[in-house]
C-alpha cells in the first residue's frame, strides 16, 4: 500500500487494530500504534477507541488505560469502551469510578455499559449501587431491554433481594433462557434448592428450555447430607434433559454430591464421563478432600499422570487442601518441595494454599513464615493467614491482620468476614461481630449467609446470651440449616438449658434426619435428667449405630 504510494486513514488503522485480538498479537498491535503516533492520528476517537479495545483483547489493560487518560475528548462510545473493557477483565472498582465519572461529564450511558456497570456489582454487590444503576436504566427507558433486565436480575440476586429479582423478570420482555436462570440464580445464592427445583419446574411449563449453564447452576444450591435429595431429583432432570454426559453439567454434579457428602455417588458420576479433563480431575481431588479422603486424592494425582494430564494450579491447591484437612503434615511437605523445585512455590494463589495448609495442620510458625515470603500478598492469602490466627483461638490478632490488610486497599469478602466473626467467637467479642457484621453489609455490600449467622449464634451462645441467640435464628432471612441448631443446641448444652437443647434438637433433625449428631446429644441431655421420654431416642440412637451406613464409633 505504502509502496503504490496510498496513504492510509483512520479506517485502515482501526481495521489493522482489530486484527490483534490475542496476547500473542500485542507486539504487532503495539507497532501499528507506534505508527499511529508517528504520524499523530492517535488524537482521533474513533482510532482511540479502536487502541482500548486492541489492547484489551491483547491483555494489556495497563495500556489501554493509558490510551484513555491521555485522550482529552472522549465521547460517549469511548466513555463505554473503557467501562466494558476494564468490566471484562474484573477491575470491577475501576469500571465503578470510570461509569460515575462518564454521567459526572454529562455523557448517557448505552445499553452495553449498564450491562458492564451491572456486572461489575457481582464481586461486591450493593443494594443501593444496584438500584443507582437500575435508576439510570429507567431514565435511559433501557430497563425493558432483555439483556439489561437479566443483569439487572442477577445483580439483585447478588444483593439478596428476592422482591427486586421478581420484579426484574416480571418487567423482562421476552423472557429467554438466561432470564430464567437469572431467576434461579437468586435462589442459589440462598442455597433454597427446593425453591430451585420449583423455579426449574415452572421454566419447562413455559416452554424454555434450561441449557448446561442454567444446569450447573441449579446444582450449586444443594449442600449438606438435607439437601441430598434435591440433588438427585436435579440429576434425574439433567438426565431428562440429556446433560449426563456433558463435561460442565458432570464436573457440577459431582461437586454437589461431594458437597452433599455423597462419596459413592460422586466417584459413580465421576466414571460415568466419557472424557474427564483436567477440570473434571480437579473436582474430583477436591470432593475427596473435602470429604476426609485425602489418600484418594493423592491417588488421583497418580492416576491423572497415567492419562496423560498434566496437573495444574488448581490441582496443587486441591491437593493441599486435602492434605490440610487430614492434618497429612508430611504429604503436604512434598507437594510444598516439588512446587518449590519447579518455581511456583511464590505464585499467590499457590502460597495462598500453602499458608492455608500449615494454618490448619497447626503449624503457626511455618504458616507465618510462608505468608512473609509471599512478594503479592492477595486477598486469598491475607484471608488464609487471619483465618489461621482465628482457628488457633487468637481472635485479637486476627482482628489486627485485618487492619493491616485494610491498610494495603484490600476489598474483603464474605469468606475473610466469616473468619473474622469466629475469631469474635472465640475471643468473646460480641460488640466487636456486631460492628463487623454492620461494615460487611453496609461498607462492603456482602450479604449475610448462613456461615456469618452461625458464627455470631455460636458467639452469643457461648456467652450464654441463649434468647438473643435464638431470637437471631428466628429473624434469619432464611430457613436454618442443620449446622445453625446445631451451633445452638452446643451452646444449650454446654450451660445446660435442657429445654432449649430439646427444642434446637428437634429442629435439626427436621432439617436433615439422617444426621447422627443431634440424635446422640439428645441421648446424653436425657440421660443427664433421667427422662421417661430418652428410652425412644436411645433406641434411634441404637438403630444408628448398628447402621451399616454411619461410619462413626460409639465409645462403649
Amino acid at each position: 500500500m505504502q509502496r503504490d504510494n496510498v496513504s492510509p486513514n483512520e479506517h485502515t488503522f482501526i481495521y489493522l487494530l482489530s486484527a490483534c485480538k490475542c496476547r500473542e498479537a500485542l507486539s504487532e498491535g503495539k507497532l501499528v500504534h507506534m505508527y499511529i503516533l508517528s504520524i499523530s492520528f492517535e488524537k482521533g476517537k474513533a482510532i482511540a477507541t479502536a487502541l482500548v479495545c486492541m489492547y484489551s483483547k491483547c491483555g494489556s489493560i495497563d495500556d489501554a488505560l493509558h490510551v484513555f487518560s491521555m485522550n482529552p475528548e472522549k465521547d460517549t462510545i469511548f466513555w463505554n469502551a473503557m467501562i466494558s473493557v476494564v468490566s471484562e477483565h474484573g477491575y470491577n472498582r475501576e469500571a465503578e469510578y470510570f461509569y460515575e465519572q462518564m454521567l459526572v461529564e454529562g455523557f448517557l450511558p448505552s445499553r452495553g455499559t449498564i450491562v458492564s456497570s451491572l456486572n461489575s456489582c457481582f464481586d461486591y454487590p450493593s443494594l443501593l449501587k444496584v438500584k443507582r444503576i437500575h435508576t439510570r436504566a429507567v431514565i435511559c427507558e433501557y430497563d425493558s431491554d432483555v439483556k439489561i433486565a437479566n443483569a439487572l436480575a442477577t445483580a439483585y440476586g447478588k444483593c439478596g433481594s428476592l422482591m427486586h429479582v421478581h420484579a426484574a423478570f416480571q418487567r423482562t420482555q421476552g423472557q429467554n433462557t438466561i432470564s430464567w436462570t437469572a431467576l434461579m440464580s437468586a435462589y442459589v445464592e440462598r442455597r433454597q434448592s427446593r425453591d430451585v427445583i420449583k423455579t426449574l419446574q415452572r421454566m419447562v411449563d413455559e416452554g424454555v428450555i434450561p441449557d448446561q449453564i442454567t444446569l450447573a447452576s441449579s446444582l450449586t444450591s444443594c449442600i449438606g447430607e438435607s439437601s441430598l435429595p434435591d440433588g438427585k431429583w436435579l440429576h434425574c432432570f439433567v438426565c431428562i434433559c440429556g446433560f449426563d454426559s456433558d463435561g460442565v453439567v458432570g464436573t457440577a454434579l459431582l461437586n454437589m454430591y461431594g458437597k452433599c457428602n455423597s462419596m459413592e455417588d460422586a466417584w459413580r458420576v465421576f466414571n460415568k464421563l466419557p472424557e474427564r479433563d483436567v477440570v473434571c480431575w480437579n473436582a474430583m481431588i477436591a470432593v475427596c478432600g473435602q470429604n476426609g479422603y485425602g489418600h484418594w486424592s493423592l491417588a488421583l494425582l497418580r492416576q491423572m499422570g497415567m492419562a496423560n494430564l498434566a496437573p495444574n494450579k488448581i490441582t496443587f491447591i486441591s491437593l493441599l487442601d486435602a492434605c490440610a484437612n487430614e492434618a497429612a503434615i508430611e504429604e503436604g511437605r512434598l507437594l510444598h518441595s516439588w512446587l518449590l523445585q519447579h518455581e511456583i512455590e511464590s505464585e499467590h494463589i499457590i502460597g495462598a494454599a500453602l499458608v492455608n495448609f500449615y494454618g490448619k495442620c497447626g503449624y503457626l510458625e511455618d504458616a507465618q513464615r510462608m505468608f512473609q515470603k509471599l512478594p503479592l500478598r492477595s486477598l486469598s492469602s491475607w484471608t488464609a493467614i487471619i483465618t489461621t490466627y482465628s482457628q488457633r483461638g487468637l481472635g485479637r490478632e486476627s482482628l489486627c491482620l485485618f487492619k493491616q490488610m485494610m491498610e494495603e486497599d484490600l476489598v474483603p469478602n464474605e469468606i475473610t468476614f466469616v473468619s473474622l466473626l469466629s475469631s469474635c467467637s472465640y475471643a468473646g467479642m460480641t460488640e466487636t461481630a456486631w460492628q463487623i457484621l454492620y461494615m460487611m453489609q453496609q461498607y462492603y455490600g456482602v450479604t449475610a449467609k448462613s456461615e456469618h449467622f452461625d458464627c455470631l449464634i455460636d458467639l452469643l451462645g457461648r456467652a450464654g446470651l441463649l434468647i438473643q441467640a435464638y431470637m437471631l435464628i428466628d429473624k434469619m432471612p432464611f430457613h436454618p440449616g442443620a449446622n445453625t441448631w446445631m451451633a445452638f443446641l452446643g451452646s444449650c448444652k454446654l450451660h445446660n438449658n435442657n429445654h432449649q437443647a430439646i427444642i434446637s434438637a428437634e429442629h435439626a433433625l427436621e432439617v436433615d434426619s439422617s444426621s447422627a449428631a443431634p440424635y446422640v446429644l439428645l441421648s446424653n441431655i436425657y440421660s443427664t435428667i433421667c427422662c421417661e421420654e430418652g428410652s425412644a431416642v436411645f433406641a434411634t440412637v441404637e438403630d444408628f449405630v448398628e447402621h451399616d451406613d454411619h461410619d462413626f464409633v460409639v465409645d462403649s
